[in-house]
C-alpha cells in the first residue's frame, strides 16, 4: 500500500510531497477526509504507538494544558481522532514502511528509502522544468502561494 495523510494547507507537507515520486500514491486530506479508527489503528501498528503520529506542535496541544498533563495511549488515539491538527503529518506508507512528520530523522529516513527504490528503477520526482529535487532542499525551498504541487486539490 502506497498512501499520503497530509494537509493541503500546510506548506510542510507540499514540500516533503513534491520531493518524493508520489505515482501509485493514495492521498488522503485529512482535515476535509478525517481519518477512520481503524486506519489510525493501523497506523500505530506500524508506528508502534499512538504516541508515535501525535503532534506536540499543535495549537490546541498548547491551548489545552496537554504539556502538562500525563497522556496515556489511549488518550493520545482519541485526541488524533478527535482534531486532525494532533497528528503528525505528512505520513506517508510506502511498501511496509511508514514515515510520520517532518523531523531531520524522518527526512533522511524517506531520502534513503527513496533513494533505495531509484537504484531500483524508480523515476527522481521533478521540482520544475528539468529540475531534480532533493531532500535537502526541503527546507530551502521558499514558501510559495504559486507553486505547483503534484495533484489537482
Amino acid at each position: 500500500m502506497k498512501k499520503i495523510y497530509y494537509l493541503k494547507t500546510c506548506d510542510t507537507c507540499k514540500r516533503i510531497i513534491r520531493s518524493v515520486p508520489v505515482e501509485g500514491f493514495q492521498f488522503q486530506e485529512i482535515k476535509t477526509e478525517p481519518m477512520t479508527e481503524q486506519q489510525l489503528v493501523e497506523l500505530r501498528d506500524m508506528a508502534g504507538s499512538y504516541e508515535a503520529l501525535f503532534s506536540r506542535r499543535a495549537k490546541k496541544y498548547k491551548e489545552m494544558g496537554l504539556k502538562d498533563v500525563q497522556l496515556s495511549e489511549e488518550d493520545y488515539k482519541q485526541y488524533i481522532l478527535s482534531d486532525y491538527t494532533f497528528l503528525q503529518r505528512p505520513v506517508i506508507i510506502a511498501d511496509g514502511s511508514i514515515f510520520i512528520g517532518s523531523g531531520k530523522k524522518n527526512l533522511a529516513a524517506l531520502e534513503e528509502f527513496f533513494e533505495k527504490n531509484r537504484s531500483q528503477g524508480a523515476p527522481r520526482p521533478e521540482n520544475g522544468p528539468g529540475q531534480a529535487m532533493n531532500f535537502r532542499s526541503i527546507r530551502l525551498m521558499k514558501r510559495s502561494s504559486n507553486s505547483s504541487f503534484p495533484f489537482q486539490l
